[in-house]
């Protein structure tokens, strides 16, 4: 009987022993659980902490104001290069990549801030520089884009300048360049540039400040007119072979002229002011052009001629001739 009373201390006891170390298992389990999630808790603390702080409007207006100082502070070279590559805004780019390059990193964002600067400066050089900022962060606002009707081909002017109109006070965009783009292929497939130097056409070396396209019925031909100060010219595209026709000007029209119509005697053997400009399509390979030129003030020759694409001839021609001396002296 008394070992039988021994036996079940004993196995009250060794019952008891085992519970405590159940329960002291569970509660470091829970602990241990416990201590891991507080350390993710605070890991992302230290993330969120240690995150690189959001630019604020003012960093972004205090970063362009002084890049924009910098760069405007060589202006007086500005005003005397004569080379093409550093001509206008170009030379006080090139003279601090650095500033401009940051200016351009902050992207899309900055464009609001340069806008206020548009509207609000009245200094025309940071004007200027503002105006190439924002087209190096954004080509397409102020490239000129021409679609085809048919979605095939796209033609694109580049911004050279946004200097002014030679001493006009108007500043506006100045283009180099007018691309044709094979939508398919979405390539470059023809330049102006190969073909034709704009500083040969203009006596002062200007570039065109307008640019307009106008495609033909067929999208066979895209007609390309230039304005510049006081001049315009008309060329037109064969967009299947890519040869570009050159109109006759108004020096070339002598054979249709009659003995009153004097000799151009400009700059360049051409008249003091002329253009040749697209007016409409009159058949898919015949275009209409109007034309005008004024001799120094001392006569003015207008008129319109058709010219055949095919065969490259003019097949009928108007003109009226005003002499300006003959009629101040009645």
């Amino acid at each position: 009987m008394l070992k039988n009373v021994l036996a079940l201390i004993i196995l009250v006891l060794i019952a008891a022993l085992y519970f405590a170390c159940e329960t002291s298992s569970d509660e470091a389990v829970s602990e241990s659980d416990f201590v891991l999630a507080s350390d993710e808790h605070n890991i992302d603390d230290v993330v969120e902490t240690t995150a690189e702080p959001t630019t604020t409007t003012n960093e972004i207006i205090e970063l362009i104001h002084r890049n924009l100082n910098i760069i405007a502070n060589g202006a007086s070279y500005f005003k005397v290069a004569r080379d093409f590559e550093n001509r206008y805004e170009h030379g006080l780019i090139n003279a601090h990549p650095d500033e401009f390059s940051e200016i351009v990193a902050l992207g899309e964002v900055a464009l609001p801030y340069l806008d206020e600067i548009l509207r609000t400066s009245d200094d025309i050089l940071h004007w200027i520089l503002t105006m190439a900022t924002k087209y190096t962060i954004k080509p397409e606002l102020y490239d000129l884009i021409f679609e085809s009707l048919d979605g095939k081909y796209t033609m694109i002017a580049n911004v050279y300048t946004f200097t002014s109109l030679y001493g006009t006070g108007n500043y506006t965009a100045f283009y180099e360049n007018i691309r044709l783009i094979d939508r398919i292929t979405d390539s470059t497939i023809w330049t102006d540039s190969d073909v034709l130097n704009l500083r040969e056409i203009y006596p002062f070396e200007i570039y065109p400040f307008e640019l307009s396209v106008s495609w033909s019925p067929d999208i066979l031909y895209a007609a390309v007119t230039y304005n510049f100060h006081g001049i315009s010219y008309t060329n037109i595209l064969n967009i299947q072979t890519l040869e570009y026709i050159i109109l006759p000007r108004t020096k070339d029209l002598a054979e249709f002229f009659g003995d009153e119509v004097p000799e151009p005697v400009y700059a360049n053997g051409n008249y003091w002011r002329e253009a040749v400009k697209f007016k409409e399509w009159v058949a898919e390979n015949k275009v209409k052009i109007r034309f005008w030129a004024a001799g120094d003030l001392k006569f003015i020759i207008e008129g319109w001629y058709i010219y055949d694409l095919c065969e490259n001839i003019i097949t009928e021609l108007y003109y009226e001739f005003e002499d300006l001396i003959d009629e101040d002296h009645h």
